[in-house]
């Protein structure tokens, strides 16, 4: 057995489990609400890499709220959230996903669409703008028609 090893188990080695690996948490949350899907993402990973997500749930939560930092504690205790949703980690998220979730305008997302123009754009990279434009503008079955 290597000297370095990770392994968590002495002697012999079958069915030893390995020892988490360390990661370093992300950056505390800016509070902006674009960025809230990105660094979700990134915390999202660090939980599973980190095997947080095996906890249960009351520690994971306070792991976010930890690792978001001072201010989500104010947002937290004024989310609607029962007792129970509040030491559920998918229930926080998604209650904090809700509070950051940019207030869509059907009516100008819907123009801005219709303002996109394929100037220098290539086919691709159009057809790949109008898609992107389109997310907003509550179309039915749009994306096949492009």
């Amino acid at each position: 057995m290597p000297e370095n090893s990770d392994e968590a188990s002495v002697g012999d080695n079958r069915g030893a489990r390995r020892a988490p690996a360390r990661f370093s948490a992300p950056a505390e949350f800016s509070f902006r609400p674009d960025d809230w899907p990105r660094w979700l993402t990134r915390y999202n990973r660090y939980r599973s890499a980190g095997r947080m997500d095996e906890e249960e749930g009351d520690r994971q939560v306070d792991a976010l709220l930890y690792t978001m930092g001072e201010e989500s504690e104010n947002i937290f205790a004024n989310l609607s959230l029962t007792m129970a949703q509040r030491v559920k980690y998918e229930d926080v998220t998604a209650a904090f996903t809700t509070y950051y979730a940019p207030r869509k305008n059907r009516t100008f997302e819907r123009k801005r669409f219709h303002e996109t123009t394929q100037e220098s754009k290539t086919i691709e990279e159009y057809e790949r703008e109008l898609h992107a434009a389109s997310k907003h503008c509550e179309f039915v079955d749009l994306t096949d028609q492009l």
